[in-house]
């Protein structure tokens, strides 16, 4: 950060907003610690542009109040402007002006004292040193995103907001140019809050996660205990593929078809429970292996080089399994399509009370 500038912390609070009578935002309550990167998850139409649009005053919440770096910017009350924020913003698509190269595009908006310092340093950071005399139609997608990120970070923003960025790039560059990328929010210092519908995006980018669920964040935590000990059976299956089984609480255990399964945290004795068994979880033999374990037929599997998505029919005469099952197994696992499988269940299970649930099967 330049001229002494100070990466800021987010504060939402109880913020609402509707267009007409639709409700996009229902009360969005959310915190991101100062230098972090969080990342706002969910699907398409559950608000999270409008959320970033609110955090970037382009729209003005209804209700609630908006915190940067511990100033108030919008509380129904005080509105601080968008050009006062000193907030970056960084498109889906970047944006750039056709009409100017990669200088024009990156200095647009400076001061004249400093600018020509300030370009080059900002070209060096994000690995566009060489191309500053070129055009953004001579520009990959992936050097457009630099050049819209080196923008953003021009002024010496406290917050930068990045609405689905990667979206538009190719799949085999997006996790590449992802990682640059967020590699150089870090080394700014900057706060940022990342929007996007993608998980693995979500889970691999970020210090915190947030879920928009219905207008409100159902959950905000760090990746590993939003995959683990997600809130709810909903929460469960957005973020990552689940198996959902019933089960009743006994003796400190969740009795379910797939056998007794420690439970992550105590259920009162006898509850109804929806568990929640992820597919590495998953143990998957041979039918030939011994016995114990619950008979399924390998439908399909998906290769993916690290693992492989093994999907499993249980077989009839098994109840309370639901039929469809996911397991995820490390490299090539010597399983076959149409093989008779057993299945069991290692390690501890996250659990709720059955009415909370979602419902059940794989998801």
């Amino acid at each position: 950060m330049t001229d002494g500038g100070r990466a800021g912390s987010v504060s939402l609070r109880g913020v609402r907003k509707a267009f007409g009578p639709h409700v996009v935002l229902a009360g969005v309550d959310l915190d991101v610690p100062e230098g972090a990167i969080a990342a706002v998850l969910g699907p398409s139409g559950s608000g999270k542009t409008t959320m970033l649009r609110v955090l970037a005053g382009f729209e003005r919440p209804d209700a609630g109040a908006v915190v940067i770096g511990g100033t108030v910017v919008d509380d129904g009350r005080r509105h601080v402007p968008v050009e006062q924020r000193r907030i970056g913003y960084v498109p889906q698509e970047g944006s750039l002006f056709p009409h100017l190269d990669v200088r024009g595009n990156v200095g647009f908006g400076l001061a004249r004292r400093g600018r020509r310092s300030r370009v080059d340093e900002l070209l060096a950071m994000v690995g566009l040193a060489d191309l500053g005399t070129r055009y953004p139609h001579q520009l990959s997608g992936g050097q457009q995103q630099r050049v819209a990120l080196a923008r953003a970070l021009a002024p010496d923003p406290r917050l930068v907001l990045l609405d689905e960025p990667f979206a538009s790039l190719d799949a085999h560059l997006r996790a590449q140019v992802r990682g640059d990328v967020l590699d150089i929010v870090r080394r700014a210092g900057t706060t940022a809050v990342l929007v996007t519908h993608d998980q693995d995006e979500a889970l691999s980018s970020a210090d915190v996660v947030a879920v928009l669920r219905d207008g409100v964040v159902a959950q905000v935590d760090d990746p590993y205990q939003l995959y683990n000990h997600p809130v709810d059976a909903d929460v469960a299956s957005f973020v990552g593929e689940a198996n959902l089984l019933p089960g009743a609480a006994r003796r400190g255990l969740a009795e379910t078809a797939l056998g007794a399964l420690p439970l992550v945290r105590p259920a009162p004795e006898g509850a109804a429970l929806t568990v929640l068994v992820r597919p590495e979880q998953l143990a998957v033999r041979p039918e030939d292996g011994g016995s114990g374990g619950v008979p399924a037929t390998v439908e399909r599997c998906e290769y993916h080089g690290h693992d492989t998505t093994v999907r499993l029919r249980v077989r009839h005469g098994q109840p309370g399994v639901p039929e469809a099952l996911v397991a995820r197994l490390a490299g090539r696992h010597p399983v076959r399509e149409s093989a008779g499988v057993r299945l069991e269940v290692d390690g501890s299970v996250e659990a709720w009370p059955a009415r909370l649930a979602a419902g059940t099967g794989a998801s």
